[in-house]
């Protein structure tokens, strides 16, 4: 992780030690390529963007469709649950219709017998004579009593008649409205069977518009969604190719050319050289990517060669770290500093001081670890140093 973060900041500026106007032609077609492909993005955007302004436009039907079809639907279903309970409140009325006639029935039954019992009473009567009732030996009080009878039953006899007659008018009524209610159940039974595929056909049509909707908006706003990302992209790629020019353009204004060029970053003895070696802390063998000068905390690190700083942050087992990016595809590293004196972006001469000796990360004690890396690679600092 350590090595990769520093490896990461290198790559990111590696054509900028590439020599050569082929580099800086390559960079610039590479600039010109992203650029053109930002413009077909615009392009491509617009087109969408016009797609999405007309599928707004197609949306508003599609819902207006919807709605009306949902509306169709809750009316079909409010339909069928009226007619649901019409029919219900008709079987119920028809039920107590049926009960109605049953009791009209027997009440019928029971007036029809009180009629013929009179009727048998006014024949037994009118075999009597009123007169003779009067004149014969019997009481003149009953015989009274026997007249006021005899007025009773004729009265009777007519309030009966009335009473069959009205019955037989409700049992007709109520036989009528029962026909009735089973043709109207009949109908209700119809329309509920018809309105059912009704509902079921607009609540497809309902589905099937959603849908359309949810698939349309998705499909384009997608679209948009990736030009976006992709432009992102290119933006980015064009802005770091930039950067590297603009590095490109700060290292020449330092007036570097070929040759070896690097002085010592610090003024300590070496006390330990570049190759494998056992790791004083880790405790096994590995290679040893630079060197090692002692010395005390806060003595004075200085840039080995001119170039860009492109890196100056806590990185691990190198502690607080500073990565110069030089021409040529060098760069320098100056490891377990106590103190930086430059910030990234910056631009430093041969012989600057840009930070402090410490003994931060992986360290038995203060010293400068310095590498020298060509291309990313690690090579040996003395053959660059002269010893």
């Amino acid at each position: 992780m350590v090595r990769r973060r520093w490896l990461l900041a290198g790559s990111l500026l590696a054509l900028a030690g590439l020599s050569g106007a082929a580099t800086a032609v390559a960079a610039q077609e590479s600039i010109q390529e992203a650029e053109q492909r930002q413009e077909q993005i615009d392009q491509e955007r617009q087109q969408v963007n016009n797609r999405i302004a007309f599928i707004s436009g197609r949306q508003l039907e599609i819902l207006q469709g919807r709605n009306e079809a949902r509306q169709v639907y809750d009316e079909q279903q409010a339909k069928i649950q009226a007619v649901r309970q019409a029919r219900n409140a008709s079987s119920l009325r028809h039920q107590q219709l049926l009960e109605d006639i049953t009791d009209l029935q027997t009440q019928l039954e029971e007036l029809n017998q009180a009629k013929t019992e009179i009727a048998v009473q006014r024949y037994l009567q009118d075999r009597t004579d009123p007169v003779e009732i009067l004149f014969s030996n019997v009481d003149v009080g009953e015989g009274l009593s026997l007249s006021a009878l005899t007025e009773t039953l004729f009265s009777n006899a007519a309030d009966v008649a009335e009473q069959v007659r009205v019955g037989n008018d409700d049992l007709r009524l109520a036989q009528q409205e029962s026909e009735r209610l089973l043709i109207e159940m009949a109908d209700l039974d119809r329309e509920l069977t018809e309105a059912l595929p009704v509902l079921e056909e607009r609540k497809a049509a309902w589905e099937t518009l959603q849908a359309q909707y949810d698939e349309i908006s998705s499909e384009w706003q997608t679209a948009r969604a990736n030009l976006d990302a992709e432009d992102r992209a290119l933006e980015a790629f064009i802005q770091e190719e930039r950067a590297r020019e603009e590095i490109r353009r700060r290292l020449a204004e330092l007036a570097l050319e070929g040759g070896n060029g690097f002085v010592r970053p610090a003024a300590g003895a070496v006390v330990s050289r570049y190759g494998n070696r056992l790791h004083p802390i880790l405790g096994y063998y590995r290679l040893h990517a630079g060197i090692d000068y002692d010395g005390n905390t806060g003595d004075a690190v200085i840039a080995s060669r001119s170039g860009i700083v492109i890196l100056a942050e806590y990185n691990g087992g190198y502690g607080r770290t500073i990565v110069l990016q030089h021409n040529e595809g060098f760069t320098t590293l100056y490891g377990h500093l106590s103190s930086y004196s430059v910030s990234v972006g910056q631009a430093v001469e041969a012989g600057t001081k840009i930070g402090e000796i410490g003994s931060t990360g992986l360290s038995t004690g203060p010293h400068l670890h310095f590498e020298i890396r060509k291309d990313g690679k690690p090579v040996d600092p003395a053959s660059y140093l002269g010893g």
